[in-house]
């Protein structure tokens, strides 16, 4: 958290360009409060030309506290940081302070930043934890939505949203799974969907038995329709199995067919027994190529010996088709099996900008390239993937906002726990949090 929040509050943080903003900064320590002196204060964008001969002049408030407020308005030109430095108004012109400000096109102004985790495993699969704490736990720090993606169990999803459905939250928790059809390597993550697609694999779905599948007993009907799709395919490239990309595009459609978000997951895991990639590149190419899933998880930790080289070379891979001209969704990914053993799972996470926090409103953004994968192994120093604009705004909510709101979250998080625990009394409390979250999330938006 950057120590300027704990000294002056900026409000509103975050507004639409080329709208007419009120910005009052008021003093949040009592030592630093406003005098009544005058103070100058410079609208400085942080991608404008200041140096150079076609610099342009720098916008300049002569301002006088109110109230202990300081108050000016401005049309903010252009979508970018802004720095508004706060001098005082005298022959040293002294620097007082610089806090930051962010001026975004519609499309941004109308979409509010939710922290989510697409990619975790329980008690219900191959996990550590009771499903209904690890849910709670993510509150606890920060993330604003889960799903439950328990190997060859949708239905662990579902008891976890069952068990929390008389807590009103502001957090959700969505429906899923990671989805592992016969006969292919490559998983997909099934984030919201209505339809359970290990259910139309399998007849008795169990993670016990995942390296003896004939034994879950497969359903013939969805051979046959794979079967069918994979004979229709000609002139494919080389080493893209007809199959596995038939098992695919069934497994993304029957997601889609659901409400929900297909996401490709960590391509270039390297499983235990053969140590080579779960799937060769030509087959994650020709499925991002081709648009046949929703979104790439960019980014995982499931297994740390190998999370340089799989979401290094993962990461290398994008770029290389982007350069190429093309253009898809990413996610980060935690793969989380544990949240108390290994810390390093929360590390990684993804910011998507959706219209509310809802399971449609999330699909739809992630879809539109509205999400950005984040990778924190050093507090406070975040690496994000892939659009340099929602990169640039991810970093100022990562910064300015998030931390403001975290407080409510762990509060939250910690009420689902005490709820687990018999505690009633968590749930009136938790409905008057609920509030408190929302309307600070919207405090900061102009």
């Amino acid at each position: 958290m950057r120590k300027e929040m704990y000294m002056y509050d900026v409000c509103p943080k975050i507004f639409k360009v080329g709208q007419e903003v009120r910005i009052d900064i008021r003093a949040i320590v009592p030592s630093l409060a406003l005098d009544e002196a005058g103070y100058d204060i410079l609208v400085c964008g942080v991608n404008d030309e200041c140096y150079g001969r076609t610099k342009k002049e720098i916008p300049l408030f002569s301002v006088f506290p109110k109230d202990d407020v300081l108050s000016f308005s401005h049309v903010f030109p252009r979508e970018q940081e802004y720095l508004l430095r706060i001098c005082l108004q005298n022959d040293s012109q002294e620097l007082v302070v610089a806090l930051p400000v962010y001026a975004v096109d519609a499309d941004l102004f109308e979409r509010r930043p939710f922290v989510g985790s697409f990619h975790t495993h329980t008690t219900n699969s191959d996990g550590c934890e009771d499903p209904a704490f690890f849910a709670a736990h993510l509150r606890e720090n920060g993330y604003d939505f889960t799903v439950i993606s328990d190997h060859y169990n949708y239905q662990s999803s579902l008891s976890v949203i069952s068990r929390f459905k008389v807590l009103d939250t502001a957090y959700r928790i969505y429906q899923g799974e990671e989805v592992h059809s016969p006969g292919n390597k490559c998983d997909i993550l099934n984030f919201g969907g209505d339809i359970s697609v290990g259910d139309l694999c399998y007849e008795r779905p169990d993670v016990k038995l995942h390296r003896e599948p004939e034994k879950m007993g497969i359903r013939q009907s969805w051979m046959d329709e794979v079967e069918a799709l994979a004979s229709t395919y000609e002139n494919l490239p080389e080493n893209v199995d007809p199959f596995i990309l038939a098992s695919c595009v069934t497994i993304a459609r029957k997601i889609r067919e659901g409400g929900g978000l297909s996401i490709l997951c960590h391509p270039h895991f390297r499983d235990n027994y053969l140590y080579v990639r779960n799937i060769n590149d030509s087959l994650t190419r020709y499925l991002l190529t081709h648009k046949l899933v929703d979104s790439l998880e960019i980014l995982n930790i499931g297994m740390l010996s190998l999370r340089q080289h799989m979401c290094a070379t993962q990461v290398a891979l994008c770029y290389d088709l982007a350069y190429e001209g093309v253009v898809f969704p990413v996610v980060g990914g935690n793969d989380a099996h544990t949240l108390l053993n290994h810390q390093h799972f929360l590390k990684l996470k993804t910011i998507v900008f959706a219209r509310e926090n809802s399971r449609d409103a999330i699909v739809d953004a992630v879809k539109n390239c509205y999400s950005v994968a984040v990778e924190e192994l050093e507090p406070g120093l975040p690496c994000m993937y892939f659009s340099h604009r929602l990169i640039s705004y991810a970093l100022f909510v990562y910064d300015w906002l998030l931390p403001l709101l975290a407080p409510l979250c762990a509060r939250e998080g910690k009420l689902m726990r005490e709820y687990l625990a018999g505690d009633m009394q968590a749930i009136a409390e938790s409905k008057q949090l609920k509030a408190q979250i929302i309307s600070l999330r919207e405090k900061y938006f102009a």
